[in-house]
């Protein structure tokens, strides 16, 4: 909704102040609009942060995984490369002492179990055990076919790897027997392993919400990471609103899909960045309405401020016009002195002569009809100054067509004497073009300017006095150029000019006001353009400095 007051005071178009007074529904579809902006705009840019820290927390759980893994097949490698070195080892492989077996694999022992390991098997280079130790049950009872399993099955001197059995997964070594001072050829292998169960995997359950061993191989995976021993494992990682899910697909070393473990976590980063970003947007909802209704509620205040600032201007504006109106009289005045001053004097001239002859009796008739010719004549001229400054000074504001060339040469012959008095030459380049406009503004605005030209004339003590007027179509405009000898205007002052009260005359010569209201004239009543500049410009082949006004006004 929108409010304005508008005042008009006598001599001066209407002056309006608008302010928009907003109504409660616009102020909440304001308001919600910016908030939902906000909401977006804030929850895209802060959601990336939340998605990368819970994707680098997701990479570290899952290098967990890895580690353990890796670390497993190092401290088994580690336990059967010891056992592969010992020369009483080497020596077992060849006459399969029961010594060696009572000492490192006796019954009621819990060797394998220290070692870290669940089973032991000790095979010649002909691939046939001598010797196997199992701390799970599930392996004894299928010893023969698991033995022949493994013997058949990694054909390399040395492995480390991970071995599936049936449904059961195990880390493995392979290592070859040797002296301890590594010369000569082997005699045999060590094949140890640890069993894989979701048991042992729940020591993940630190990082992990679910961790489970899998035997469904994924047929796409979007991740790649290289474990130790040269064992390949490929992730898929799955999104849900509340769950992340990984699947991460173990091969051995010749690249055969071994076995998966899935874990699970909810997805609490992201979670907890959606609350935080939700409760951010909250607090940053409930401050802007408060700022927002403050100013609603506060729009009278404005009102008031409005109106005061309003009428403030409107005063200014008044005392303004009225000092427009007086310096205008006060230059009518001048004129209308500077055109009576000779026919006033004729006819003192001529009344003093007729009463003189009078009385000396030397008064002729046809010399008393030729001096009240001169009376008369001279009566009539000082009765059309006053109708033409009478037309001027009509109240008639209406927009009208005019003929430029008509409404300057009105202009000049009111400045007639002060031109003829000065000896100043004016020369016109002008056309009979129409446009509509108010005559009696118009050419108050070329007394304005052929005034300041005059006044710079006798300031600055020109000789040689110029004022060229020109005139030409631009566009869908007129250009009205008036340009002076007068040595042009300081560049300092040359862009304030058309402010109100700025003046670089004495007190006594004006106020400040001439330019600034020619100035609201041509642009506000009349919607054109009236620019001031310095110009250089060349007559008779001689070079002259000066000022140049520009009246640009819309043609009809």
């Amino acid at each position: 909704m929108t409010n304005q007051t508008s005042i008009v005071y006598k001599g001066s178009p209407p002056v309006h102040f608008k302010y928009m007074k907003v109504s409660f529904t616009l102020f909440m579809t304001t308001y919600l609009t910016i908030v939902m902006f906000f909401s977006i705009v804030s929850y895209n840019f802060f959601i990336s942060d939340y998605i990368k820290l819970e994707n680098k927390q997701n990479q570290h759980n899952i290098n967990m995984v890895f580690s353990s893994i890796n670390l497993n097949l190092s401290n088994l490698k580690g336990v059967t490369n010891d056992y592969s070195k010992w020369d009483e080892s080497y020596a077992f492989i060849e006459n399969v002492s029961e010594d060696y077996i009572y000492e490192n694999f006796r019954e009621g022992t819990n060797t394998l179990e220290g070692l870290g390991a669940d089973f032991f098997i000790y095979s010649n280079l002909k691939q046939k055990a001598i010797f196997s130790q199992y701390s799970n049950e599930l392996l004894k009872k299928d010893k023969i076919d698991f033995e022949k399993e493994v013997l058949r099955f990694f054909k390399k001197d040395n492995v480390n790897t991970i071995f599936k059995y049936k449904s059961h997964y195990f880390y493995f070594i392979k290592s070859e027997i040797k002296k301890s001072d590594q010369l000569g050829a082997a005699n045999g292998y060590i094949y140890s392993g640890k069993l894989i169960s979701n048991k042992s995997l729940n020591t993940f359950t630190d990082v992990f919400s679910k961790v489970n061993l899998s035997k469904k191989n994924s047929s796409i995976n979007n991740l790649e990471h290289k474990l130790l021993f040269q064992n390949n494992a490929k992730m898929t990682i799955t999104h849900t609103n509340s769950k992340l899910i990984n699947k991460i697909n173990f091969f051995d070393v010749d690249n055969n899909y071994v076995f998966s473990v899935i874990t699970e976590n909810d997805r609490d980063i992201l979670n907890n960045g959606q609350k935080t970003i939700v409760i951010f947007n909250l607090i940053i909802a409930i401050f802007l309405f408060v700022i927002l209704f403050i100013l609603y509620k506060n729009q009278k205040i404005l009102e008031r401020l409005v109106e005061k600032k309003s009428k403030e201007v409107i005063e200014k504006q008044k005392i303004i016009a009225q000092q427009t109106k007086m310096i205008a009289m006060a230059e009518i005045l001048e004129n209308i002195a500077h055109q009576w001053r000779q026919p006033l004097s004729v006819i003192t001239t001529a009344s003093s002569g007729v009463k003189l002859n009078s009385e000396l009796g030397l008064l002729r008739e046809d010399e008393l009809l030729k001096t009240m010719d001169i009376i008369t004549n001279s009566a009539v001229y000082l009765s059309n100054t006053i109708n033409d400054f009478r037309n001027f000074q009509n109240k008639n504001k209406k927009t009208v067509a005019l003929c430029l060339s008509k409404t300057i040469e009105k202009a000049l012959s009111l400045l007639d004497s002060k031109l003829h008095d000065e000896n100043i030459k004016v020369t016109q380049n002008i056309q009979g073009i129409k446009i509509l406009g108010i005559e009696n503004e118009l050419i108050q605005v070329f007394l304005n300017v052929f005034n300041n030209s005059i006044d710079a004339f006798v300031e600055k003590k020109i000789d040689d006095k110029l004022i060229i007027i020109d005139m030409s179509k631009q566009n869908r405009d007129i250009a009205i150029c008036i340009k002076d000898n007068a040595g042009g205007i300081h560049e300092d002052i040359v862009e304030r000019i058309f402010e109100p009260y700025f003046t670089t005359k004495h007190k006594s010569q004006g106020t400040g006001i001439g330019l600034y209201m020619s100035f609201e004239i041509i642009t506000k009543h009349m919607k054109g353009k009236l620019l001031a500049q310095n110009c250089s410009f060349t007559v008779d082949s001689k070079k002259y400095e000066g000022a140049k006004m520009t009246i640009k006004l819309p043609m009809t």
